[in-house]
Order: structure tokens, then C-alpha cells, then sequence
């Protein structure tokens, strides 16, 4: 039996069931975790980014079939919103890690703050202005980018890069140091594993060819529900629910008692991801 098969309404609906728990729990603890004056700066940026995280997983819920909050009379079954909103939760929970979990050290965690502000104001912003010209914008984009260059040259992290990945980085072309592959190996999962997913949700992201190519075939991409698309969402869910279980505990981390408003049976399935993870 493949993993198709094994996918049934059952097996869906509990997925789906649990993530609305853990969605729900992931809010609680940003709430508890709001009003708080910020140790560092690093604190300050774990409750932007997990905020952020509590509104894609609450997102990929209000998308899913049957969930709770909808007042909908119909379900229906978008492979591709789920799939991007998916990717959008692992990215975001990849620079939370980056920035906000792993580091230890000021000097490491200075080294990777500006080379990625570097990364998007010598880049995206810069990119930006070409099609939105304001001139004003862009000196200020410069002005930026020069400090962050200097604070990286008195870094002694940066210092201890080789020339070819110093230079790299004062171009703004680095954006996490060390790459993502390793990244995903330090929080602990498989990076093939990852790549995959990666790979399947970002051809939902981009309309690829296996994103339009089965429409049609046994109700695929018609908002029916079908084998094919309930196992891809359900995979979608699973992949999620093990983000904001490692996110939730890392939030608690940072900031201790924030999960006061837990209840019983939020903390348990919390944990009980936790267990099966």
C-alpha cells in the first residue's frame, strides 16, 4: 500500500485536527509572550518572526477543508494554496531558527543580522527602487548598506571567513552563513527530506508543470476532493505541524512562561508532536 492509499478522510481529518490545536496553542503562546520588554534584539525579532509564523499557520488552517473556522457549505480542496503557504511557513521558521534560535554568541549573532540586512538592502531594495524609483529611499538604502559593511569589517566572525566568502558577503550575495543545507542539518533533519518538500511545494508556488498538468485527471485541481490531492495536503499539514511544535518549544525557550495559557489538552498535543517528531 503507498502513501496515497494510506491517506484516507480519516487520516486527513485527524491531520487536520491536530494542526488547528497546535495553530490555535502557537497563538496562545506569541500572546503570552506579547508586552514583554526584549532582552536583545534577538528576542525582539523571535516574536516578529513567530508572530509571522502564527498567521501563515493560521493561513494553511483556514484553507483546509472542513476546518473549523470556516462557515463555508461546501469544502474545497486547493492543492496549490496549501502547498505555497506550507513553503512559506518553512522559510519562515528557517530564518527564525537562523536568527533567533541558534545563535549563542553576540559576536555570531551580529556576523548573521548583517549580512542578511546587507543581503536585502544592497539587493531586494535596491531592485526595488529600479522599478519604483525614490531617489531619497535609495541613498538612504546606500547610506545602510555602508554602515553594515563597516560594523562586518570589525567583526571578528566575519574576520575568520576566508576572502572569497568575506567578499561575498560584503556584496550582499550571502544571506545565511553557513548555507541551508547546513542549517537544516543543524536543526536536525534530513536535508534530502527537506529538498523534497521543498521541491514539491515550490512547483505549486510557481505553476510548474506538475502543478497544472493533472487538472482534470480524476477531479485533481478542480477543488474536488480526490486520493491524490488529500494525500499531498495531508503531507503539507504533517510537515507543518512538526515547524510549529520546534518553533512553539523554541518560543518557550526564549520566553519563559509564555505557555501560561495552555490548557491541558493544548500542552498535550503539543507535546504529543513532540513525542512522534
Amino acid at each position: 500500500m503507498d502513501m496515497v492509499d494510506k491517506t484516507s478522510r480519516e487520516h486527513y481529518k485527524k491531520s487536520r485536527d491536530q494542526l488547528e490545536i497546535l495553530v490555535s496553542a502557537s497563538t496562545l503562546i506569541s500572546q503570552g509572550a506579547e508586552g514583554r520588554p526584549s532582552e536583545t534584539l534577538r528576542h525582539y525579532l523571535a516574536s516578529l518572526l513567530y508572530a509571522r509564523l502564527c498567521g501563515w499557520g493560521f493561513s494553511i488552517v483556514s484553507n483546509l477543508p472542513g476546518n473549523k473556522f470556516s462557515v463555508a457549505k461546501y469544502e474545497y480542496w486547493d492543492l496549490s494554496t496549501i502547498a505555497s503557504l506550507a513553503r512559506s511557513y518553512m522559510e519562515c521558521y528557517l530564518t527564525f531558527f537562523y536568527l533567533c534560535v541558534e545563535p549563542t554568541e553576540y559576536v555570531e549573532w551580529e556576523f548573521r543580522w548583517n549580512i542578511f540586512n546587507l543581503n536585502h538592502s544592497d539587493r531586494t531594495k535596491k531592485h526595488l527602487m529600479k522599478i519604483f524609483p525614490h531617489p531619497e529611499y535609495l541613498s538612504n538604502c546606500d547610506a545602510q548598506a555602508k554602515k553594515i559593511r563597516e560594523c562586518l569589517r570589525k567583526n571578528s566572525r566575519f574576520l575568520s571567513l576566508n576572502e572569497k566568502n568575506q567578499n561575498q558577503c560584503l556584496k550582499g550575495k550571502t544571506l545565511y552563513f553557513p548555507n541551508r543545507e547546513e542549517l537544516i542539518k543543524r536543526i536536525g533533519l534530513e536535508a534530502q527530506e527537506y529538498f523534497n518538500f521543498y521541491i514539491l511545494m515550490s512547483s505549486h508556488v510557481h505553476t510548474l508543470p506538475l502543478a497544472f498538468f493533472p487538472i482534470g485527471q480524476n477531479n485533481r485541481g478542480l477543488g474536488m476532493e480526490n486520493d491524490i490531492d488529500r494525500c499531498y495536503i495531508s503531507f503539507c499539514i504533517n510537515s507543518v505541524a512538526k515547524f510549529i511544535r520546534r518553533s512553539s518549544c523554541e518560543m518557550i525557550d526564549l520566553f519563559p512562561g509564555a505557555d501560561s495559557g495552555l490548557s491541558e489538552s493544548f500542552r498535550s498535543v503539543l507535546l504529543e508532536s513532540k513525542d512522534n517528531d
